[in-house]
């Protein structure tokens, strides 16, 4: 083989990992922009579900296809306009009624179960609110603390970025939350 031919195949070698690697880059920059998302909590209230620190894994396609449902976990971006993202709980969808009587949840005048929030349990009373076409009435589990659709009304469906589907750091508090 001349000398040539050998650096014409490192340069061949060179050029195909190059294309890898752009190729890759590519990938996973639209896979994270577009398909998931990970997210670190900076708030405290999803507590005791969710802790500020844990680092969480979305799916930003789901919603594309479907409303979201009661009970969801979602990530939004804060109606209030500060660079945070939110992390909350979809309680209400378009066109139900949310009320809520001494801490209590309805919604259409049904009491939800509601095993996941914190023990220090709100006494608001709120309502009813009627939630209008493509919007979500949004909480967080640990009320006495959260900021949420009780504060800044219900949320378009367009502010919301994707649904949690993992905890996956730190380790310890490693699973899907649903």
């Amino acid at each position: 083989m001349s000398e040539g031919g050998a650096d014409r195949s490192f340069i061949s070698v060179v050029i195909e990992y190059a294309i890898i690697f752009v190729i890759a880059f590519a990938l996973a920059y639209l896979l994270q922009n577009f398909v998931f998302g990970n997210f670190v909590i900076r708030q405290h209230s999803m507590e005791p579900n969710f802790y500020e620190y844990d680092r969480v894994f979305i799916n930003r396609l789901v919603y594309k296809f479907s409303d979201p449902k009661q009970g969801d976990i979602v990530i939004l971006v804060d109606p209030m306009g500060s660079q945070d993202d939110f992390i909350k709980r979809i309680i209400a969808g378009p066109n139900d009624t949310f009320e809520m009587r001494n801490g209590v949840v309805y919604v259409n005048d049904k009491k939800i179960s509601e095993p996941y929030i914190a023990r220090d349990k709100s006494v608001d009373t709120i309502g009813p609110i009627r939630i209008g076409q493509g919007e979500f009435f949004v909480m967080g589990d640990n009320r006495t603390v959260s900021q949420d659709s009780r504060r800044f009304g219900p949320v378009k469906k367009s502010e919301i970025l994707g649904k949690v589907m993992v905890i996956w750091w730190p380790l310890s508090h490693a699973r899907s939350p649903y």
